[in-house]
């Protein structure tokens, strides 16, 4: 199963066999040609706020996944959901939201380097080791004309390092903070759709 946001709500890829119990704000649908996923796209692209989620199955979630991504320019991303030995989680605040410290992946480099550069130049901090990789996030969005596909690579990752973060600033961001578990709560109210389930499981 992959979940990809569009216009930050979930357009959710499954199978046949998938149990899915639809609520009244939610949309299922089979995948049976590409017209089928094109209008899809463009329901879930479009569709008012009385529509939460849409379903889409298939015989083959990475089937469906590569169809969604021949619509699209695939961009890469990495970044890291960072804790302290306090146990207190890394987050930004860029263009009026709270996030993650992540961004795009340079041409050479492995998803890791990615992630560990992005912390570190995001939030000014070092001292960084990858605990473990997470699920990738994907969301799509319009550049230019261009309906772009951005699949994020995560990693879990631990900091030894005592200094307060450093929140770069030619990159928009105003803050970067440790927060405590009990802080989540107020994050996830202002976030992405496609990390509040990363950002939910750590709360």
């Amino acid at each position: 199963m992959y979940k990809i946001f569009i216009n930050n709500r979930p357009l959710i890829l499954c199978d046949y066999n998938s149990d899915i119990q639809l609520q009244e704000d939610e949309i299922f649908a089979q995948y049976d040609s590409d017209q089928t996923l094109d209008t899809i796209i463009e329901l879930a692209n479009t569709m008012s706020s009385f529509f939460k989620t849409v379903y889409l199955a298939g015989e083959n979630t990475d089937e469906l996944l590569g169809a969604v991504q021949s619509r699209a320019t695939l961009i890469e991303a990495a970044g890291g959901v960072v804790l302290n030995d306090n146990h207190e989680l890394l987050l930004i605040f860029r263009k009026g939201k709270w996030d993650l410290p992540k961004g795009k992946m340079d041409a050479g480099e492995t998803p890791q380097q990615a992630a560990m550069r992005e912390v570190s130049e995001e939030c000014g901090i070092g001292k960084l080791k990858i605990v473990r990789p997470l699920e990738p996030t994907f969301h799509t969005y319009l550049e230019k004309g261009k309906f772009i596909l951005k699949k994020t690579w995560w990693y879990e990752m631990r900091c030894a390092d005592d200094r307060p973060p450093a929140p770069q600033a030619e990159e928009g961001i105003t803050i970067a903070k440790w927060m405590r578990r009990e802080e989540l709560w107020e994050a996830l109210k202002n976030t992405y759709g496609s990390l509040e389930d990363v950002l939910e499981a750590y709360r």
